[in-house]
C-alpha cells in the first residue's frame, strides 16, 4: 500500500496492518521545504518522520521510501543530506528516481517557457553513480535502475511488472494485463460502481500488443534490471534480428554492455545510458 506523509494516522495504519497489508511505500520525495513546494507536495519534513514512526508502531516491518533527485534548485549537498537522513531510518527498501520531463505536464510547460531549467545530463549521470555508491555502501543493492533493497527485500510487486507477467485490475483507474492485452478501468468511482452493479464491464480502454511490442518491452525493462534481459524469452522468430542488433550494440557499448550465459545486462556506468542502449537493441 502507498501512503503520503501526513495523511496516514497511526490508528488507520494499524487497521490496514490488521487486514493483512504488510508492505508500506511512503512518498517522501524530499526533505527540503522548497523542493517539496516545487513538487506540489503538501507534507512537511516532520510529517515524514512522524508517518514513518507511525508505520513502525503499527507493525509494518517492510517499508519503502520514494525519493527524487537531480531536480532544479537541488544541490548535491541537499540531496546527499536527505538521502543520509532517510538511510538513518533504516527502511527495508528505497526507490530513488531522477526527475524526468514528460510532455503534457505542468513542469514541461515551465521548461518550455524558460521558467524552469532542468539539470544537465552530465550532472544527472554523475549523481546517479554517486547515489548508487552511497546506497550500496549502506547495504542497499540496486536490483533495478532506481530501486534498492536490503537482501531479500526486493519489491515483488514491481518485479512482476518489470518481468512483464500478467496482472488483474480491480477498482477505478486500475490497469490489467493478460500477456497479450492491456486494459484500464474508468477513472470515476461512481461510474465504476454503476458499471459493476449493472453487470457491465468497467473497462474504458484496451490495447492488444503484438509479439514484437512485447519483445521490445522485454528488452527495455530487462536493461533496467540488475538481472538483465533473459535471452531465453526472446521469440525464435526475432532471434536473428536481435542478435544482429546485439552484435552492433556490443561494439558501440563494449565497456558497459555485458553478455554472460543466457542474459545481457548493463554495468552501473552503463545504466546511465539505458534508454539509448535500449533503442539500439530494440526490434
Amino acid at each position: 500500500m502507498e501512503a503520503n506523509p501526513g495523511e496516514a494516522p497511526l490508528e488507520r495504519l494499524k487497521d490496514f496492518r490488521s487486514l493483512g497489508i504488510n508492505r508500506l511505500s511512503m512518498g517522501v520525495q524530499s526533505l527540503e521545504p522548497d523542493l517539496l513546494k516545487f513538487l506540489t507536495r503538501i507534507h512537511s519534513q516532520n510529517q515524514v518522520f512522524e508517518t514513518y514512526e507511525h508505520a513502525r508502531n503499527a507493525g509494518f516491518e517492510n517499508i519503502n521510501c520514494d525519493l527524487i533527485y537531480s531536480m532544479p534548485g537541488q544541490s548535491w549537498e541537499i540531496w546527499e543530506r536527505d538521502l543520509l537522513r532517510v538511510l538513518d531510518l533504516k527502511p527495508e527498501h528505497i526507490s530513488a528516481y531522477t526527475l524526468t520531463l514528460e510532455k503534457g505536464t505542468e513542469l514541461y510547460q515551465f521548461v518550455k517557457k524558460g521558467q524552469v531549467t532542468m539539470p544537465e545530463e552530465d550532472q544527472t549521470g554523475g549523481w546517479f553513480l554517486k547515489t548508487h555508491g552511497i546506497l550500496n555502501s549502506h547495504g542497499y543493492s540496486a536490483y533495478e535502475i532506481s530501486n534498492f533493497a536490503r537482501p531479500g527485500m526486493e519489491c515483488r510487486h514491481n518485479l512482476h511488472y518489470w518481468r512483464i507477467h500478467p496482472y488483474l485490475a480491480f477498482g477505478p483507474s486500475a490497469h490489467g494485463f493478460d500477456g497479450s492485452n492491456r486494459w484500464g478501468n474508468v477513472r470515476s468511482l461512481d461510474q465504476y460502481l454503476t458499471q459493476i452493479e449493472s453487470g457491465n464491464t468497467p473497462i474504458s480502454m484496451k490495447e492488444s500488443l503484438t509479439q514484437k511490442n512485447l519483445t521490445n518491452e522485454l528488452i527495455g525493462f530487462g536493461l533496467r534490471l540488475n538481472e538483465g534481459i533473459d535471452l531465453a524469452q526472446i521469440p525464435e522468430k526475432y532471434l536473428n534480428q536481435f542478435n544482429t542488433n546485439l552484435e552492433s550494440a556490443r561494439e558501440k557499448w563494449s565497456d558497459v554492455l555485458i553478455l554472460r550465459d543466457s542474459s545481457v545486462y548493463l554495468t552501473k556506468k552503463g545504466m546511465v545510458y539505458t534508454d539509448t542502449v535500449g533503442v539500439d537493441l530494440m526490434l
